[in-house]
């Protein structure tokens, strides 16, 4: 059974072969647009870069090779998937300022005016809402539900302020 995609997803298609070359209208995931490859290659790209986590024949597996291990050298010498790899990657890239910046706001970031304390509790309580709209989201590192309630972890400050400290002392 070969595959089809649309908007993005990618299923099931009562003919033709995972080995279709798709020429004609590129596979597309996200802004990134893979021509030239097949279905399988491009299920192999997203499995490489996601839920293989750069594991080549985790995503041959993924991608639905039946030997993946066989498989796994002729992708990664592939200039059409080498090409893909890439164009994601850069697509998904930050710039050094970029960098430089995410780790600014982890050094000097706070969520104290998402804090409150009802009816005088003296456990504050988190408003993630409050959180979102003030644009702090991305200072959270961790939410979990716990025994005992809810426990929210920050990015580490210092270790922001060290990375920083390490950059500038070039």
């Amino acid at each position: 059974m070969g595959f089809t995609e649309a908007a993005g997803i990618i299923a099931p298609s009562p003919k033709g072969k995972g080995g279709e070359v798709n020429r004609e209208r590129p596979y597309e995931k996200g802004k990134a647009t893979m021509t030239g490859l097949t279905q399988k290659q491009a299920r192999f790209v997203e499995a490489f870069l996601g839920a293989a986590k750069g594991n080549a024949t985790e995503a041959a597996r993924r991608a639905g090779y039946a030997d993946p291990e066989a498989r796994t050298g002729r992708l990664q010498r592939s200039a059409a998937v080498r090409a893909a790899l890439r164009e994601r990657v850069d697509a998904a890239a930050m710039t050094a300022d970029e960098v430089l910046g995410r780790l600014a706001e982890q050094a000097r970031g706070s969520i104290e005016g998402c804090l409150t304390f009802p009816d005088g509790a003296t456990v504050p309580t988190l408003d993630l809402e409050k959180a979102r709209r003030a644009g702090k989201l991305h200072l959270i590192k961790t939410v979990r539900h716990g025994k005992f309630g809810v426990t929210v972890e920050l990015y580490d400050a210092q270790a922001a302020l060290a990375l920083l400290g390490g950059i500038t002392d070039c």
